[in-house]
């Protein structure tokens, strides 16, 4: 990168590759360095690769310019890179050869725990897919083997341990898979349990988590059942969590869990329902403690996950609207593997190479204290040395005369750079969702500013005058109240009934 039009490094693939994976969690564009930017000499990237053979990057952070807010690197710039600044660290070991390899995914996010001599039991995901692909295709290969290594990592003489394909076989280039630890040789205390996945090509880099063996007399056992508290049903899939150790509900909303004799809080937690924690909840050493819980469901403003609708026609018909400042607006329904979250339909958008300004509104929604939406979207947006296209979302309380930015409130994978303005861009130099996310990310708004208020939320994109770029893909759109829903048990105005004087 120290000229324009100098040549390849030594190590272009193993570089190029290495990109690829960092840019999968920032969905910035993976490039040679004097490819869009122009050289630069004096850095001290070259020099360290050049000098000392270093896998050395420049990660160009911000909104499209040098100085950022510092609001906006704690809520964006941050959170962004952590994860490949994560993966860089876990490369550097090997950065020319485990970039190649594949991850290791969806390890239990905390301490294992096994009371001593027991056997443990441990699952994950091996992929070798989580590569951004908007700047040529990264080749990808099937899995071969995983390993996981208890108390020292596999280049420090461990004893691997193989792990078994969920599905019988290690054949393809994603693969859930399971295994079996033995601690009949440990003594009680806290170790570290490494995992590495092979494909047919390289091994990949290492995750680990921690594994804490118990002596059976420190450990005590919490159980319970987590029921619909207007049904009385019992809820699977209810996430809870203690002291640090998670469990989930089975089908007959039945939960047990192990901990270290202990007072701390129990949360309680689904999708579609009131989370819940229970304060200072007791586990005492090789005794059972019931603890059930009886959760109550959030209201629904809006779900919409495209699936009901053939054409835009039949969502328009539903309450949703299509508003146009600018060009054409082609907001869609449309259907295939690169439209869908959790089912085969979405709503789409096209980057088009022209200027428009065009928004997909939602229903009317009457909102109430700590409502909040989200939603899944990827997008491929006009992008180089500077973002020219993206997309926002705003809200209107005044049928759509005014409307506001929502940008401020998301909550979880906000905005992720600045408009360039130019070339009448109609959005103007504003933070928005640009470039590419190749992969669906769920994004989280709080609403609760919004309490009591009648309102529409729209998705806006906004294109310049010249080059264009992919799809704006929106999927599994929701609007929930965080207060229960009421229910009336007065049924004697129901089916037409109508009080009289």
């Amino acid at each position: 990168g120290y000229a324009d039009n100098t040549g390849q490094a030594p190590n272009h693939n193993q570089l190029q590759t290495l990109a690829r994976r960092m840019s999968y969690f920032t969905g910035y564009r993976p490039e040679q360095s004097n490819a869009s930017l122009g050289g630069a000499d004096g850095a001290s990237d070259d020099n360290a690769y050049g000098t000392l053979g270093v896998a050395a990057f420049t990660i160009e952070l911000g909104e499209g310019g040098f100085y950022s807010s510092c609001s906006s690197f704690e809520n964006t710039i941050w959170p962004d890179n952590l994860e490949a600044m994560i993966y860089a660290t876990k490369a550097a070991r090997m950065p020319y050869k485990l970039a190649s390899g594949p991850d290791v995914t969806n390890l239990q996010p905390t301490a294992y725990q096994v009371i001593v001599g027991n056997t443990l039991a441990v699952s994950g995901t091996a992929t070798d897919l989580r590569f951004n692909n908007n700047n040529g295709n990264e080749p990808t290969q099937n899995i071969s083997a995983v390993k996981a290594d208890l108390g020292t990592p596999s280049w420090q003489a461990g004893v691997a341990i193989d792990m078994a394909a969920a599905d019988g076989s290690f054949n393809s280039s994603t693969e859930e898979f399971t295994g079996s630890i033995d601690t009949s040789n440990l003594s009680a205390g806290t170790y570290m349990l490494w995992f590495e996945a092979t494909d047919t090509a390289e091994t990949g880099v290492p995750a680990a988590q921690f594994v804490q063996v118990i002596e059976s007399a420190d450990l005590g056992t919490l159980s319970g059942v987590v029921t619909d508290a207007q049904t009385l049903q019992p809820i699977e899939q209810v996430l809870l969590s203690y002291d640090g150790v998670t469990t989930t509900t089975d089908v007959a909303g039945d939960y047990q869990l192990q901990s270290t004799a202990n007072v701390a809080d129990l949360w309680v937690s689904k999708a579609g329902y009131v989370s819940q924690v229970i304060s200072n909840v007791s586990i005492t050493a090789e005794q059972n403690t019931i603890q059930n819980v009886m959760l109550e469901p959030t209201c629904d403003l809006l779900f919409d996950d495209a699936e009901i609708y053939t054409t835009i026609n039949d969502a328009i018909n539903a309450g949703w609207s299509l508003q146009t400042n600018q060009g054409t607006n082609d907001w869609n329904i449309e259907s295939g593997v690169n439209y869908t979250i959790g089912g085969t339909q979405a709503f789409v958008s096209e980057d088009v190479n022209s200027l428009s300004d065009k928004s997909l509104v939602t229903p009317t929604l009457q909102l109430s204290a700590g409502a909040e939406m989200i939603f899944w979207h990827q997008h491929q947006f006009e992008a180089g040395n500077d973002f020219y296209d993206g997309g926002v979302i705003e809200i209107s309380v005044d049928g759509g005369s005014n409307w506001t930015d929502l940008g401020n409130l998301i909550t979880q994978n906000g905005y992720n750079g600045t408009l360039n303005g130019g070339f009448s861009q109609p959005l103007g130099a504003v933070l928005a969702f640009v470039d590419t996310l190749g992969t669906f990310t769920e994004v989280k708004v709080d609403l609760s500013d919004y309490a009591q208020d009648s309102v529409n939320i729209r998705f806006r994109m906004g294109t310049d005058s010249s080059t264009g770029g992919g799809d704006w893909v929106i999927d599994d759109i929701r609007v929930i109240n965080a207060a229960a829903c009421q229910v009336d048990n007065d049924l004697i105005f129901i089916d037409g009934f109508e009080p009289t004087n």
